[in-house]
């Protein structure tokens, strides 16, 4: 990693990877909120002005991590919402359920084989590069393959889940293995710049991360992109290392993008971007957009899209019914 001499800035400076190992850029930055959802903060989530191409740093212990910023692209640009929402508040009603329908795509991997079966849409996806499931009920990927190397198993879900939607929830069941590196993917739907398949950088996805190097919190994090909008990025300091979790994202097309653990919500932001800038044709679960990020290593219990945006009570709901609830 090339080291950098700065001078002293009345403004903050960030050390920013961008798209790629190693590789930094520096930026200013308005104060950021991270974590407790409960303060209300004095200004921006990680956000820079339109001039700057910002997503996040080589801080936090992220360790070989890739890269998150589409050419071009800046990071946040709005004020984060200051909400306190928790799975349990007394604010919930008890059971409070998504809206009847929402739910449009359940994946339980259930299944033996490489066919990843949709229990409500029929939209199955696919195991790719040897990734195999055993009946369990359990998806498992391995990570990096680094002895011998092999190419990154994970599954590819059909184009198009999200793009046509107004609003969407993704939820997943998930234990990431510490030890993994930053920028892993959770999941990411969108499109690198080869098109379909990963390619060398993402052009437009959102994606979630269980290790990032953002400025607003390097744990659990959540990016939005799309050409000719800025490149938003969602952090928070929740360490997701060997820990069964429920991570959601909810995105409100031009409204909001919010990111949620065990039904707490973490952090909310104002976003310009909409599902439709989004052409999902890399439609991935444990797999980047970007060649340089290192495969997922965990494990899933249930993956589920819903076509609307679930508040932290509907979600709560969702947690202690647990994974194999309808």
């Amino acid at each position: 990693m090339r080291a950098a001499i700065v001078p002293t800035l009345a403004l903050p400076l960030l050390l920013a990877h961008c798209g790629a190992k190693g590789d930094l850029i520096i930026g200013e930055l308005q104060p950021v909120m991270a974590g407790n959802p409960s303060v209300m903060p004095g200004a921006g989530t990680g956000a820079t002005d339109a001039t700057g191409a910002v997503a996040g740093s080589d801080q936090g212990g992220v360790g070989g991590g890739g890269g998150s910023v589409s050419e071009g692209g800046t990071t946040g640009g709005d004020m984060p919402i200051a909400t306190a929402g928790a799975g349990g508040d007394a604010s919930c009603t008890d059971g409070e359920e998504p809206p009847t329908g929402s739910l449009i795509h359940r994946y339980s991997f259930d299944a033996t084989g490489a066919t990843v079966v949709d229990s409500v849409g029929a939209a199955n996806g696919t195991l790719v590069n040897g990734a195999m499931l055993d009946g369990s009920g359990v998806l498992t990927l391995p990570g990096e393959h680094i002895n011998p190397p092999a190419p990154d198993e994970y599954a590819d879900l059909p184009d198009g889940l999200i793009s046509k939607l107004n609003e969407v929830t993704i939820i997943a069941w998930t234990t990431w293995r510490s030890g993994g590196s930053g920028y892993e993917r959770i999941f990411d739907f969108g499109i690198s710049d080869i098109g379909a398949g990963q390619g060398n950088s993402g052009k437009s996805y959102v994606a979630m991360m269980p290790l990032t190097g953002f400025a607003n919190g390097s744990g659990l994090g959540a990016e939005i992109a799309a050409p000719g909008l800025a490149t938003q990025s969602l952090g928070s300091p929740e360490k997701m290392g060997d820990r069964p979790a429920m991570v959601a994202l909810t995105l409100r097309s031009g409204v909001d993008v919010a990111l949620f653990l065990d039904s707490k919500l973490l952090i909310q932001s104002p976003t310009a971007l909409k599902l439709s800038d989004i052409k999902d044709v890399n439609d991935f679960v444990g797999e980047s957009q970007w060649s340089k990020d290192h495969a997922y290593q965990g494990t899933y219990t249930e993956f589920r899209i819903y076509d609307s945006a679930l508040n932290a009570c509907q979600l709560h709901t969702l947690l202690v019914n647990g994974p194999d609830a309808p």
